[in-house]
Order: structure tokens, then sequence, then C-alpha cells
């Protein structure tokens, strides 16, 4: 019985609001929109968003194979006086007057951490090596020890 009134209403409202109508004007205005969208369906708006979304993927693109290309292995650091090679990636000056030597056994593969080119050796080979520790007690340069 319920679901009838409100059919029964609405078909009132709906008989009601068949009288009514937009003022003329919001019609014609309606209408010329939709012929302007029909002559232009790429409005300026939108096709200035569609370029910067083309440029913006262009641009990463090109990023992405600049920066994807394999980088040249970094060149072995020079050998300097009593064999040492000083390690590219330690912090701080070089020690100039003071400074110790220590000698490690290390992996082969952790020279390479160390920016020293560790050549191909089997997983686990072990290397003796001196390093020229500074005062700050940072290794400033390397020495294989054959």
């Amino acid at each position: 019985m319920r679901e009838e009134q409100v059919n029964a209403g609405l078909r009132a409202l709906a008989a009601d609001e068949r009288r009514l109508e937009a003022p003329r004007h919001v019609e014609e205005t309606v209408l010329a929109a939709f012929a302007t969208r029909r002559n232009n369906p790429w409005p300026r708006q939108s096709r200035r968003q569609w370029l910067a979304a083309a440029a913006s993927i262009v641009i990463v693109v090109a990023l992405s194979w600049l920066l994807g290309r394999e980088a040249k292995p970094p060149a072995a650091p020079p050998v300097a006086a009593g064999g040492f090679m000083a390690i590219p990636y330690a912090t701080g000056a070089a020690p100039v007057g003071g400074g110790y030597i220590v000698r490690v056994r290390m992996e082969r593969t952790a020279l390479v951490s160390l920016g020293i080119p560790a050549g191909a050796a089997p997983p686990g080979a072990r290397v003796q090596a001196d390093l020229l520790v500074g005062d700050d007690g940072v290794a400033h340069a390397i020495r294989l020890v054959r």
C-alpha cells in the first residue's frame, strides 16, 4: 500500500513539472554550448593539457634513457709511493705526517666497494691488504700484499 502512495505522489509531481519550462535564454545558452562543443571537440584548455602531458612523457622517457645508460666503470685509482692506491670514497683529508698502517685480510669482492678493481675471483676469495689509516681513524689508501 505504501508503494502505491509513493507512485501516486511521483505521478502527481511529474504532471506538475510538465507545465514548468526553463526560460528561453537558458535554453538558447545550452543549445549554443552544445553547438560549440560539436564544432570544436577539443577545447583550447584540453589541448593544452594533452600537450603538457605529452611533453612530460617525452621528458621522462629522455631522462630514463640518459640515466639508464650503462656508466663506464671508474678508472683504477692512481698508485702512490709505496704502492698505495687512494680509496676514492674516503672522506676527509689524506694523512700527511701522521697515521698508521693496518694489515687486514678481506674478501676480494670488498675491494669493489672501496672503488678498487678486484678482477674475477671465486666467491669468498680473500686477499691481504695494508690500509693507510689517518689520525682521524679513516682508511685513506690501500695496498694489496702479494
